[in-house]
């Protein structure tokens, strides 16, 4: 009864629900409500939710060594029922060693999508950006082709839940709001779904929950508008001007927040990029109160 009090007259008086378009405002208030949050969760712990899911990893051979605190974060914190974690990627010793340890189930890259059949040309200032971008097409096809749960983690193989944390509040599924806000990933989504306006937060947060039946809508309005499969109208239909010109975690949580807003509980991320002179204080990676993940980019650690 105590609980339920509390957690009455935080949603009563407490939450402002305020739509996701003062950007830079809305996070402080995010911020602020996810404190809060934290404290109630030290009297009153998170229950695991009843809803299942199904995980997907999409790894490159260079994050190999960090799946491991990735899975370890997904076992020990993720309260609901996985029914199957899938790793896609080339395989070799080392990742079949940590698959069988955590009865992962691997899939080839190419029993998905076939990269040289895409045609993939992606330079930026002789950068090679094709393998980026085809990986976001790869994680779109896992959703629609991998396990039969409704609701599909994707996470990225560098970034770790240090949180105990559930995707399910409310009957809403939880979108975890950044602080960044890229430009291009805004544009792209506005553009191939005419979506009628695009929030002034952004949701690329290293993970996200898909409802395989809200990305099939998705991807078949793509086929419809194009007149064709809807990785093709994604690859013709972007723009090649930037380093990084499209995120599919952007693309499908823009189309939501238009179509399905109703189903949305919006939260702050607290993510924490470590960088190589941060790694003795997050030495402890499961004891981090204030933050949900840790990303360990190649980019900051030095691997």
């Amino acid at each position: 009864m105590i609980k339920k009090f509390i957690y009455w007259i935080y949603n009563r008086y407490l939450e402002i629900r305020i739509y996701p378009k003062y950007g830079y405002l809305y996070i402080l208030y995010l911020k602020l409500s996810g404190y809060i949050n934290f404290i109630l969760e030290i009297f009153f712990p998170l229950k695991k939710s009843s809803i299942a899911l199904d995980v997907i990893i999409t790894v490159a051979t260079k994050d190999i060594n960090k799946l491991e605190n990735c899975l370890l974060g997904i076992k020990k914190n993720i309260l609901h029922k996985i029914s199957n974690i899938f790793i896609i990627g080339e395989k070799n010793a080392e990742l079949e060693r940590i698959e069988k340890k955590f009865e992962c189930i691997h899939v080839e890259e190419n029993f998905l999508l076939k990269k040289n059949s895409l045609g993939i040309k992606y330079f930026f200032n002789k950068i090679d950006r094709s393998s980026w971008l085809f990986q976001q097409l790869l994680n779109y096809q896992a959703v629609i082709s991998l396990g039969n749960e409704k609701f599909k983690l994707s996470i990225d193989s560098d970034t770790v839940f240090c949180k105990k944390q559930k995707f399910e509040k409310n009957n809403k599924t939880v979108f975890n709001a950044a602080n960044s806000y890229h430009l291009p990933y805004f544009v792209s989504a506005k553009n191939l779904l005419d979506l009628k306006e695009v929030t002034n937060i952004s949701f690329t947060s290293h993970h996200v929950i898909y409802n395989k039946e809200y990305l099939l809508e998705m991807l078949l309005y793509l086929e419809k508008k194009y007149g064709q499969i809807w990785h093709r109208a994604i690859i013709e239909n972007i723009k090649y001007d930037s380093l990084s010109n499209h995120s599919e975690i952007e693309t499908y949580a823009q189309f939501v927040m238009e179509k399905y807003k109703h189903s949305v509980k919006i939260e702050y991320w607290f993510n924490r990029t470590v960088f190589q002179k941060d790694k003795k204080k997050f030495a402890n990676i499961f004891n981090c109160f204030l933050y949900k993940t840790l990303s360990f980019h190649a980019w900051a650690v030095g691997d």
